[in-house]
């Protein structure tokens, strides 16, 4: 009987040091596929560029407004002449546990920067075309 109690008692103590570990490599892990996310949109928005003269996505004329609608559809959509979409769909923040973790904050001011609470996985800077995540502020910086 001692001996059951002492493998539980061990099997215990090695679960109690493990999940620690196995947590902080969920957590590496998830923001690992947060970075690739950042590096692809960030890529597919500056190819948009430079494909349309300059404009970001869902400007229709430079310096112009970007609606969020605008700028997800200019991205996920034919945009005609042979270009195929930018994205198959948003890309999901994978820190962002509900229905907005696809959703984009987007502001227009050269001084603003994302605080992570917004309420949306993403944040989109027009004025400064800066595309960050938007769940913490420690990831904001991203």
């Amino acid at each position: 009987m001692t001996d059951v109690v002492i493998a539980v008692a061990l099997i215990a103590l090695i679960a109690a040091c493990a999940g620690p570990r196995i947590s902080r490599a969920g957590d590496a892990r998830r923001l690992g596929a947060m970075v690739d996310e950042l590096q692809r949109m960030r890529c597919r928005i500056e190819l948009y560029r430079m494909e349309h003269d300059g404009l970001l996505p869902g400007q229709t004329a430079p310096g112009g407004e970007v609606t969020c609608d605008g700028f997800i559809s200019a991205l996920t959509e034919s945009a005609g002449g042979g270009r195929a979409p930018y994205l198959k769909e948003m890309p999901v923040n994978p820190f962002v546990a509900d229905d907005t973790a696809d959703d984009i904050a987007i502001v227009n001011c050269m001084d603003a920067a994302p605080c992570g609470g917004e309420s949306t996985g993403w944040w989109f800077n027009v004025a400064t075309g800066d595309f960050r995540a938007n769940d913490c502020g420690f990831h904001s910086a991203y």
